[in-house]
């Protein structure tokens, strides 16, 4: 009866708690929820932010191209997918690059928060393809997308979702989630709450981080982990499924009669480390190539902020595949970035509009007819 009378308390005081920080004091910061309800998030794992039963981001748009418009199809994660809290539409990539590319154009956007690229292929192949474009972009966030290629799950959820990996003869190989929790549960309801997001926060905190040892490759470095040198063994296997799923969308885009280039998302690296970043880079170090030596999971690193960009790079030379990047328009806010970002990591307006440029620039450049595919006899 006395432990009955002391969990309503604690239940009326939690009740009471959540109130006064929703009346009071609510956090203006995004919390991830992967949207679990529908077909395109059973398929990949989870799927857009929903609001009120539709996506919260960007127009509708018909399956049949009926205008014969230009169609480009935008494919990412939360750099795309803007939100209540951080992005209004208008000042996203989407939406400037819209504008940009005028009434010719239709640009459609298919990405969520928390996707890596193996998500974002299989978005492609289910849906994304059906609207026929003539461009296919895939948004690359070198701060998360490498660790997320390999995670099992849902990023900071407890959501299970698909991921390839690599056959003995380099081939892609889907791995099929071993779990999926309920859409909504006591789980998803806390992290919808604002004590939630004060849990969420502080377990992502750097204060946290330094006082618990863990691995560099544990998902709470997973925004500074690509940037490591050397690179941690779990993101080099990574790099090699990651390769694999930019080669096999090339060549199914190619199929379809499209075009497909990947897009370097200009992302900065805050500090998650015991050690104190150089003042100089207001604690994110944005695009530089002064190597930043920290102290991190016990062990002292090497971080190179364009060590992901190196990689595409070299890549794109090998394979052909087009890279698109900004980082001549944003390398003079290496001791400033957020003057173009709201956190670090996603893009305010004016970072927006610089990549938005850049993308419209390389679809006006190579604006071409359809190309017709290969008859074979």
């Amino acid at each position: 009866k006395i432990l009955l009378i002391q969990s309503l308390i604690f239940l009326a005081l939690l009740v009471l708690g959540e109130l006064c920080l929703r009346i009071f004091s609510p956090l203006s910061v995004y919390v991830f929820t992967g949207q679990t309800s529908s077909s395109l998030a059973q398929e990949v794992g989870w799927g857009p932010t929903l609001d009120k039963g539709k996506l919260l981001c960007g127009p509708p748009h018909a399956m049949v191209n009926r205008s014969n418009r230009i169609r480009v199809l935008l494919l990412g994660d939360s750099e795309l997918d803007c939100n209540k809290t951080a992005q209004r539409y208008e000042n996203t990539v989407p939406a400037l690059l819209s504008n940009m590319l005028g009434p010719r154009y239709e640009v459609i956007t298919l990405a969520a928060g928390g996707w890596g690229n193996d998500q974002e292929f299989l978005a492609y192949r289910f849906l994304g393809k059906k609207y026929e474009p003539r461009y296919v972009l895939l948004f690359f966030t070198p701060a998360n997308d490498l660790y997320n290629n390999v995670a099992s799950k849902a990023a900071w959820e407890n959501i299970g979702k698909p991921r390839f990996e690599l056959d003995a003869d380099g081939k892609l190989v889907r791995l099929q989630p071993t779990e999926r929790r309920r859409p909504w549960n006591a789980s998803s309801l806390l992290a919808r709450s604002e004590i939630g997001k004060r849990i969420l926060l502080l377990k992502q905190s750097s204060q946290i981080v330094m006082n618990v040892p863990m691995s560099i490759e544990k998902e709470q470095y997973s925004h500074i982990s690509s940037y490591a040198q050397p690179l941690p063994p779990l993101l080099k296997r990574s790099w090699t499924v990651t390769q694999a799923i930019f080669e096999e969308m090339n060549r199914e885009v190619a199929a379809a009669s499209g075009r497909f280039a990947v897009v370097y998302v200009p992302t900065g690296m805050h500090n998650y480390c015991e050690g104190p970043m150089d003042a100089k880079f207001k604690n994110c170090a944005g695009y530089t190539r002064e190597n930043i030596q920290l102290r991190c999971a016990r062990a002292d690193f090497t971080f190179n902020i364009y060590q992901p960009y190196d990689m595409l790079n070299a890549f794109s030379k090998k394979t052909g595949i087009p890279l698109i990047d900004n980082l001549a328009d944003v390398e003079p806010y290496k001791y400033d970035h957020y003057a173009i970002s709201l956190d670090c990591l996603h893009m305010n307006r004016r970072g927006a509009e610089l990549l938005a440029r850049k993308v419209a620039a390389f679809i006006r450049s190579s604006a071409s007819p359809r190309p017709t595919p290969l008859s074979l006899p």
